[in-house]
C-alpha cells in the first residue's frame, strides 16, 4: 500500500492499490518452497505448497494487468491459495519444529541428569 496525499499537504490516506513491490510480493515463497522441498528438515509437500504460493502471487499479477475487471472475480482464490501457503509453513515451525539430527554420541537432557544423579 502506498501513501498518497489526495489535495492538501498533511492530509494523507493510504491507497489500496499496490505498488510494484507489494505485486511482486510473493516471489520469496519460491526459494523457500525450494529449499524446504530439497531439505530433509521438512516434508516435501509443505515446500511444493510454498512453490505454489508463489504461483498464486504471479497469477494475481497477470490478472491484474491483462483483465483488471477479473481481478475482483480471482482475488478470493488467490487470497485463500497464498494463505493456505504461508500459514501452512507457520504452523508447522510451531507444531513440529525442525527436523534435526543430533549425534548418536551425545547423551539427551534425561541421560545427563541420570548420570549425575
Amino acid at each position: 500500500m502506498r501513501w498518497r496525499s489526495p489535495g492538501g499537504p498533511g492530509c494523507w490516506t493510504q491507497s489500496a492499490e499496490p505498488g510494484p513491490a507489494g505485486r511482486l510480493f510473493g516471489l520469496w515463497l519460491f526459494p523457500l518452497g525450494l529449499l524446504a522441498y530439497r531439505s530433509a528438515m521438512f516434508p516435501r509437500p509443505l515446500g511444493i505448497i510454498l512453490m505454489l504460493g508463489t504461483i498464486a502471487y504471479l497469477f494475481d499479477v497477470l490478472v491484474q494487468f491483462l483483465a483488471p475487471e477479473l481481478a475482483e472475480t480471482m482475488s478470493p482464490l488467490v487470497v485463500v491459495s497464498v494463505t493456505l501457503s504461508e500459514v501452512s509453513m507457520l504452523a508447522y515451525l510451531l507444531v513440529k519444529g525442525v527436523k534435526t539430527s543430533r549425534p548418536a554420541d551425545t547423551p539427551t537432557a534425561v541421560e545427563r541428569e541420570l548420570v549425575e544423579t
